[in-house]
């Protein structure tokens, strides 16, 4: 059995697997993500939005920063232009 300060599951704390299909993303490739699909004035914001999904990721779980993540996506791609049909 491993000891503290020993290479083992010790130092990690244990972090259930999720059940069925799922995705992991890097925050280095979120961002690369969102710069390519967010709007030309709003790039600007997406190295603060990134600090704090980690913050809101490291404080409050990955669940509510997957939430924040996808609604942080949808307002950086939104262009002002609506969504037709007016």
């Amino acid at each position: 059995m491993p000891t503290p300060g020993q290479p083992g599951r010790m130092n990690k704390p244990y972090t259930p697997r999720p059940q069925g299909e799922h995705m992991t993303i890097s925050f280095d490739h979120l961002e690369l993500a969102w710069q390519m699909l967010a709007a030309p004035d709003k790039q600007h914001r997406i190295p603060d939005a990134i600090n704090a999904l980690k913050t809101l990721n490291r404080t409050h779980g990955p669940a509510k920063a997957i939430f924040n993540m996808v609604a942080v996506g949808a307002w950086l791609t939104e262009d002002g232009t609506g969504s037709g049909g007016d």
